[in-house]
């Protein structure tokens, strides 16, 4: 160390050896301690910190699992302010579009369950008449118009389900392109 002249200056100190041994073990001790300590507090905080980031992907999770289309009731949307939200809410958008989805295709096949039914029971009734006898010579030739113009009818049905079957389904690519006409 120097002092004020410039001079430098020696500082011996003297110490028992023993004493020096218990002040390492102290430091020793309090190192020991400290990096337990240290350890102790980051795991709890990432324990704690592990669940608040995983807690949305988990109740997101549990959502998709949950998801029905009998009992179609959506759950509370989960607000994080990032990717997870989001993610949330295109679920929920798609979860809309597959529940009205679903309750259109009901509806349409009930419509169509019903004008398949009533041709089909039209024609039944007539032809069950014409092999009961019930029908007399003329009113077999009118019954047996009755059967072919319900037959008729029940065939454009069928071809319309057909249709809209094929347009709902068929994945055809276009090719837009401007031509002069």
């Amino acid at each position: 160390v120097e002092n004020r002249n410039g001079a430098i200056v020696t500082i011996i100190a003297l110490s028992r050896i023993e004493d020096i041994r218990i002040i390492n073990s102290i430091n020793r001790k309090t190192q020991i301690i400290s990096l337990g300590i240290g350890v102790v507090a980051s795991f709890l905080i990432s324990l704690i910190f592990g669940r608040k980031i995983t807690q949305p992907i988990r109740i997101l999770s549990n959502k998709i699992k949950k998801f029905d289309m009998i009992n179609n009731s959506l759950e509370q949307s989960i607000i994080t302010n990032d990717e997870i939200e989001e993610l949330d809410y295109a679920f929920n958008n798609m979860s809309r579009k597959i529940i009205n989805y679903n309750e259109k295709q009901k509806r349409f096949f009930q419509n169509a369950s019903h004008e398949l039914k009533t041709p089909l029971m039209s024609i039944q009734g007539y032809a069950e008449g014409i092999r009961d006898g019930i029908f007399e010579k003329d009113e077999v030739n009118k019954s047996l118009e009755i059967i072919i113009d319900e037959s008729q009818k029940l065939k454009k049905t069928v071809e319309n389900l057909i249709y809209i079957t094929k347009l709902e389904y068929d994945q055809e690519n276009f090719e837009f392109k401007f031509v002069d006409i």
